[in-house]
């Protein structure tokens, strides 16, 4: 059990910290983007 807890635990850490580098990365592209087309 206290296996499976931790192996929960990190896969929710792990898919938040991807959700927030990808958002990081979609809003630094939106600004390269209009700094491109400026």
């Amino acid at each position: 059990n206290g296996s499976f807890l931790w192996k929960y635990l990190l896969v929710n850490v792990l898919s938040c910290f991807q959700r927030n580098l990808l958002s990081f990365h979609e809003t630094h592209l939106v600004k390269d983007n209009t700094l491109l087309t400026l």
